[in-house]
């Protein structure tokens, strides 16, 4: 589950080039997701952008003429020094021959920041060694990042102008004056001579940026470490993945010409994507409520019974918090579908967490509440060979009888018999309120199970957005 989590969450940031930082509640802190990714990005940018810097270095590398004598008993290379031929006369012949040198303040400077870089990238990779089973998933993704940086830099360092240069640009990096020191210096110079220094130009101006970047990146990898350490529940990782779930399907489906992340929306900021059409927005939200969505509750007036009015303060916290709301807006029309996932194969937990959802339905005036749960114990996909009581998972509420009343045992058979259909749709009333259930399994047959049932609970729900699944329902 959250190998699929992560993966889905942070491919959202390659496939959009997302920019802010995605925050997933967890109790009373954020999972803050993206900072990293999108710096990381930004930083590729600069560096590929530096590459072609390197090219245009390379086509007029400024290069000194270094004149040199040698003493020769071969063939001769070179003008003779003839006033020098009696001296070393009959050990050789001293020779003068020009040479062309590229160790110079300008090339060192590309080199050692191609060499600064790639040591704050080794850096924070070792920032990055610790995490815990759910977690690692992230940290590998975000390894992967650093590590295809790091290449980039070692690919342009390979150019056989620059290697030679590496072992005195590395003594440089070490040393912040020096290096300081030669970036003055070449700054002078492209300032007194702009047409031979106009690459080099480039380069400090790439240099600026890279600074920047990099000492966000490095806080954000900060803030990516705490997340590797942070110890998720079971219950959030399936949140987690459900999320992932449905947000991967509107990509497949909806195939949105746009998503971003909301920012500066108060509450609301860094906490939900919108994913936007020709014809509409399609908003995400994970246990976050807009003003677009009030609760009832937490707007009604309350008495006290035995002293008046309860403060509003107060009220507002009887308010509730769905899993992840969607808005949809097309046309001049909006939707809200709340969906509430419960990690749990037990039929009392589902009973509990139908009246939730009911409740929901009203709260918020929504159009659709759905329950998203793995199927419960007596049932088990058809093309699994596991055991059909499923106890493996160590889930909430694995056993059979787990504080069970008559109403459980009542309904039992409703939530074991609709498994078979991958959950169920019930509209509630006139008006086109569904209460649903869909059946989702971390497993591989589970998710692809689900894509199915989900577009035809989405079709259901506005067939106008989601036309009907291939291979939907017939009836």
């Amino acid at each position: 589950m959250a190998n699929y989590a992560w993966a889905t969450l942070l491919a959202l940031y390659d496939k959009y080039q997302l920019t802010g930082k995605l925050k997933l509640r967890n109790l009373k802190s954020d999972i803050v997701l993206g900072g990293e990714i999108a710096t990381s990005l930004k930083l590729l940018r600069s560096i590929i952008e530096l590459s072609e810097i390197v090219k245009e270095i390379l086509r007029r590398m400024h290069a000194e003429l270094v004149e040199e004598m040698e003493i020769t008993q071969g063939s001769i290379r070179g003008k003779i020094v003839t006033s020098l031929v009696a001296k070393y006369k009959p050990n050789g012949i001293p020779v003068r021959r020009e040479r062309i040198e590229f160790e110079n303040p300008a090339n060192l400077l590309l080199v050692a920041t191609l060499l600064e870089v790639e040591k704050r990238l080794m850096k924070l990779i070792q920032s990055l060694s610790y995490s815990n089973p759910t977690t690692e998933k992230l940290r590998e993704i975000a390894i992967d990042k650093l590590q295809s940086l790091i290449f980039e830099c070692e690919r342009i360092l390979s150019v056989p102008e620059l290697r030679p240069l590496i072992p005195k640009g590395s003594l440089i990096v070490e040393n912040s004056l020096q290096l300081e020191e030669i970036e003055k210096k070449v700054s002078y110079e492209a300032v007194t001579h702009p047409r031979e220094y106009k690459a080099y130009q480039k380069l400090l101006t790439i240099r600026r940026y890279l600074k920047n970047d990099l000492s966000l990146l490095d806080r954000e990898t900060k803030e990516l470490a705490d997340t590797l350490l942070l110890k998720l529940s079971k219950s959030k990782i399936y949140e987690l993945f459900a999320l992932a779930f449905i947000l991967n399907y509107l990509v497949e489906t909806y195939k949105p010409s746009k998503v971003k992340i909301i920012t500066r929306d108060g509450e609301v900021d860094g906490r939900g994507l919108i994913f936007s059409g020709a014809n509409g927005d399609i908003t995400v939200l994970y246990n976050i409520i807009s003003e677009d969505i009030p609760s009832k509750l937490s707007k009604a007036k309350a008495l006290g019974l035995l002293d008046g009015p309860i403060r509003e303060d107060l009220v507002k916290k009887l308010g509730g918090l769905p899993d992840i709301v969607i808005l949809l807006s097309f046309n001049g029309q909006k939707k809200r579908l709340i969906f509430e996932c419960k990690y749990t194969r037990s039929i009392n937990y589902l009973v509990q967490a139908r009246f939730k959802a009911l409740s929901y339905l009203y709260e918020f005036d929504a159009h659709a509440v759905t329950i998203m749960s793995p199927p419960p114990l007596s049932y088990h996909l058809p093309s699994t060979t596991a055991s059909p009581n499923r106890t493996s998972d160590n889930v909430e509420g694995d056993s059979s009888t787990n504080g069970e009343d008559e109403e459980t045992d009542q309904q039992r058979g409703f939530y074991v018999g609709i498994a078979e259909y991958g959950g169920a749709s019930i509209n509630i009333n006139s008006n086109g309120k569904i209460f649903a259930i869909l059946y989702l399994d971390p497993t591989e047959e589970g998710i692809e199970r689900s894509k199915q049932t989900l577009g035809i609970l989405l079709h259901l729900i506005d067939p106008a957005i989601f036309p009907l699944p291939q291979h939907g329902r017939t009836k």
